[in-house]
């Protein structure tokens, strides 16, 4: 495995590795019929990072743009396949945290990327007592985290984006759903963008 680099990190790069790009893993769809109907919070993403191999340094100059453009992928593929969630978007968290700023977090300051540990069970504080401070701002009783989002290089020369998604019971502070959502692409956003077709399919 090569060094990664680190783009948007809360907690640096430990943790678990990411998957062998040659065993892509089994992106497990999230669970939308559960979801429909409930307000759930969506925060922004915790972590980005990239084989050093795939030579995507360039995309990765503006390390907020390139946040903030991830963030704006996932929010068009969950407000586009799955309507019928009532998704609280990074965005407008933000504005929340920004009216009461001496009683809530701002969400991109929240460590979510501490959610990638598949060995959690539950949500540690301080990221537990946030969410459920910013929740009290909203109907939502359930978040949804992206924790990580890793590129590695396929052996097709292409990249494939490896994106750590945790849905979390916010009053309980129990994590209910984890899946890493796989995708290939000849460009970051290519593959994050088939990723989260994986993350959110359309059945007609």
């Amino acid at each position: 495995m090569r060094p990664l680099i680190c783009v948007a990190l809360a907690l640096g790069c430990g943790g678990t590795p990411p998957p062998d790009p040659a065993v892509p893993p089994v992106t497990l769809p999230l669970p939308i019929a559960v979801l429909a109907g409930r307000e759930i919070m969506v925060l922004p993403i915790g972590l980005i990072a990239a084989d050093d191999s795939l030579d995507w340094d360039a995309w990765f100059t503006d390390r907020a743009g390139t946040r903030r453009a991830t963030d704006s992928l996932i929010a068009d593929a969950l407000t586009e396949r799955a309507p019928e969630v009532p998704w609280v978007l990074p965005a407008r968290l933000q504005q929340l945290a920004a009216r009461n700023p001496t009683i809530v977090t701002d969400p991109y300051r929240m460590p979510g990327a501490v959610l990638r540990d598949e060995r959690l069970e539950a949500v540690p504080d301080p990221l537990r007592a946030q969410l459920r401070t910013l929740a009290a701002f909203t109907s939502a009783r359930f978040a949804l985290v992206p924790a990580a989002l890793y590129y590695e290089p396929t052996p097709a020369g292409d990249g494939r984006a490896h994106l750590v998604i945790v849905v979390a019971d916010v009053r309980l502070g129990s994590i209910t759903f984890r899946t890493i959502a796989s995708g290939d692409g000849e460009d970051p956003w290519a593959a994050l963008k088939t990723a989260l077709a994986a993350l959110t399919p359309i059945d007609l």
